[in-house]
């Protein structure tokens, strides 16, 4: 009988312990509501594209304006600024998986709180390759 008991407790704490093991892997997965700063935490980061040295003709400093942004609001052309960063995404609008008109109805737009709200760790990271500026 005490055996069995013990087999039982093993048992028990193995399939817990399973369960709070994925629960927990699965919940470090998922996008909480936005709290700022999000992946970016790094100020220091370099842009990741070579489009820099456009931006730099814009104006001395080689940040950009919001002005400058709402330009940049079509298909071949689009830009949105996340978090004070300026990203040019119109080579990504074809692969984007929401489809083509969820980015292209923002373009030119300041969009940090849709995009927190919406998109996972995966998406931030991706997004660091289009960062052309910062506003």
């Amino acid at each position: 009988m005490k055996k069995s008991a013990v087999f039982i407790l093993i048992f028990t704490f193995f399939i817990l312990a399973g369960f709070y093991s994925f629960n927990n892997k699965a919940n470090r997965n998922k996008v909480s509501s936005p709290s700022y700063p999000t992946p970016f935490q790094n100020n220091n980061q370099q842009p990741a594209t070579s489009t820099t040295s456009a931006i730099n003709t814009n104006n001395n400093s080689g940040a950009m304006t919001m002005a400058n942004v709402a330009k940049h609001n079509k298909k071949n052309d689009c830009y949105l600024a996340i978090q004070n960063k300026v990203y040019d995404v119109s080579s990504y609008i074809s692969s984007h998986p929401g489809g083509k008109g969820k980015i292209i109805s923002v373009c030119g737009q300041e969009v940090t709180g849709v995009f927190a709200s919406i998109h996972s760790n995966f998406a931030w990271d991706l997004l660091k390759n289009y960062q052309i500026g910062q506003i």
